[in-house]
């Protein structure tokens, strides 16, 4: 069933239930490194009609070794054919069907020999009623067929080394009825009439995973411009056209803000935002194709009465989020999907830097502070989990998308731009994004490159946050001595409920930054041991100990008169962020 959310960082209470009510999940065998594709020529023939279609599929594969096995993974399709080729020999495979592991294995007589190989494979499926695989989606006027692959329903589409490491190039071309478009990761670059319908052929596309092909069939109709070169358009069902207009208006400016801050052009050809009447979540990054629920794209702002502000800064953040993902996330994609905190948590950290240029009278700044605060209440549970997991299972890598990794993990990547100094962070990003172009990176490597361009222990502190459950709480106290204050600092495991507390063996290096009535821009440090003095310059009448509240932990102030103070203080002295920490 479709989960009740309009963008995907909207979907941590339903998923946190799975949390506290675990079911069955499907296993998801991981796959051998020793065979590896590096392109697919993909033919797709649907019958929206009949729900069903057709598939047909070659994969350049290459091999480390001698096998006489080769294992993909397939879901609910009938293969009729497969066979591989290398050199000049073609051989037929005995197909086996694992349908717990979400796999099927193709044997071989005489083992294929090490080096490159082609796979060709005849298959046929159904379109699904479940918004993930290749799918029909319902408007009240017709049916539409649409993908929806993340996290392992690539699988569901077409046999596939469906892991995120296996990133490949994708040729793409599909049959369509009359009257009807498809939309892909690539542009049209050629459409035969056959008959009744016709074939659409897509351009080579970038290399990425399986998890970000796109497809759509149906009478879309775009709006387009060209920004920087790049062709834009939002698409829709056709009496929705219009209602795109303001969504291209967002990617216009998203796009000409990230050319920008990533330092990296667009690196795609062209970008394609679509607008499907059922989608499971409210955006979904495809490379250079972003779909998207209808709710979370369009909106009437032609009509009577003119759009809420919150109906306005909520698709722009959303727009704004998925297109921030086709550099982190596409351009270089988590290795794997314990590493996925990194994509969305970035992806949901970063979405507000282009709102908050183009309306900063909306002041998303005060919402990410708000959405904080919620996920330091989710994090303070017993049952709370880290943001790095250990998924092994279909079901185990769909529980990763949850409020976990989304807030948490873009409010710990807030922390860490104050803490390195926000041009000093964008050069960490913008260097790791280089590194790793059009392939794959563990979230290791992202803070190893910032503790390099920083010259800081970014290396020593994210594992911390990263690895372990929970969020830290700082008691705080403090004694004027002369001209200056001793402030005693003790940090542990904040938990809401009692019976959570105790001693826990978990522990942080904490980035931390005081605000007191003399400065706004007074002491920063790093508290790293369960207990510290630090000294302060002065006597300041009352200290708040989570500067611009860009710190991931909670305060208890043991000196009841500075709170008091700062309390009385707190709507003058204090920001909106500062205050929601409060």
């Amino acid at each position: 069933m479709p989960l009740p959310c309009v963008h995907k960082r909207y979907c941590e209470f339903f998923l946190s239930l799975l949390i506290v009510f675990p079911g069955l999940h499907a296993s998801a065998q991981r796959l051998p490194n020793t065979i590896v594709p590096s392109h697919y020529k993909l033919f797709l023939d649907p019958s929206i009609a009949e729900q069903k279609f057709s598939g047909e599929e070659t994969i350049n594969v290459r091999l480390a070794r001698p096998d006489s096995e080769i294992t993909l993974n397939s879901l609910d399709l009938d293969i009729t054919l497969a066979e591989v080729s290398s050199g000049n020999h073609k051989q037929q495979a005995n197909v086996t069907y694992d349908k717990p592991q979400e796999t099927v294995k193709l044997s071989f007589g005489n083992p294929v020999p090490a080096g490159s190989a082609e796979l060709h494979l005849k298959y046929s499926g159904k379109l699904t009623e479940g918004l993930r695989g290749f799918y029909l989606s319902r408007s009240p006027r017709r049916l539409y067929a649409v993908t929806q692959f993340e996290g392992t329903y690539a699988r569901m589409m077409f046999p596939s080394f469906d892991e995120p490491s296996f990133k490949a190039t994708f040729d793409v071309s599909v049959m369509a009825d009359k009257g009807d478009t498809a939309i892909s990761n690539g542009r049209i670059v050629s459409d035969e009439p056959m008959g009744d319908r016709h074939k659409i052929t897509f351009s080579t596309s970038p290399r990425m995973s399986t998890y970000l092909v796109a497809l759509a069939i149906g009478d879309w109709q775009c709006l387009e411009r060209t920004v920087e070169g790049i062709p834009v358009r939002v698409c829709a069902v056709p009496e929705k056209k219009e209602e795109g207009k303001f969504a291209l208006d967002v990617a216009t400016h998203s796009l000409e803000f990230y050319n920008q801050w990533y330092g990296i052009k667009y690196p795609f050809g062209k970008l394609d935002l679509l607008a499907i009447p059922d989608y499971e979540w409210g955006g979904m990054e495809n490379t250079a194709s972003i779909f998207f629920r209808e709710t979370a794209l369009l909106l009437d702002t032609e009509g009577k009465q003119e759009p809420p502000v919150y109906a306005l800064a909520g698709r722009a953040s959303t727009i704004a989020h998925e297109i921030a993902h086709q550099w982190f996330g596409d351009l270089v994609t988590a290795a794997w999907w314990d590493d996925i905190w990194l994509n969305e948590g970035f992806a949901t950290w970063m979405e507000s830097k282009p709102v908050e240029a183009w309306h900063p009278e909306w002041k998303p700044g005060d919402s990410d502070a708000s959405a904080e605060q919620q996920i330091i209440a989710t994090d303070s549970l017993p049952a709370a989990r880290a943001i790095h997991g250990d998924p092994k299972t279909s079901g185990e890598i769909k529980e990763m998308f949850d409020g976990i990794t989304y807030q948490k993990g873009a409010a710990v990547l807030r922390m860490l731009e104050a803490y390195v100094g926000p041009q000093v962070f964008r050069k960490g990003v913008n260097e790791y994004l280089k590194q790793h172009a059009n392939g794959n990176a563990t979230s290791q490597e992202f803070w190893q490159a910032m503790a390099k361009v920083s010259g800081k222990p970014v290396d020593q502190i994210m594992p911390g946050f990263i690895l372990q459950p929970g969020v830290p709480v700082v008691s705080i106290s403090g004694k004027c001595t002369g001209n200056s204050t001793s402030l005693g600092l003790t940090q542990q495991r904040f938990y809401l409920e009692s019976k959570g507390s105790g001693t826990t063996a978990e522990h942080w290096k904490i980035p931390m930054c005081l605000k007191t009535d003399r400065s706004s821009g007074a002491e920063c440090f790093l508290l790293s041991k369960e207990n510290e003095q630090k000294e302060v310059k002065g006597c300041p009448s009352w200290y708040f100990a989570n500067r611009d509240a860009k710190g991931y932990y909670r305060t208890f102030y043991q000196d009841q008169k500075n709170l008091a103070t700062l309390t009385d203080v707190a709507e003058k002295e204090l920001s909106t962020p500062e205050r929601i920490a409060l």
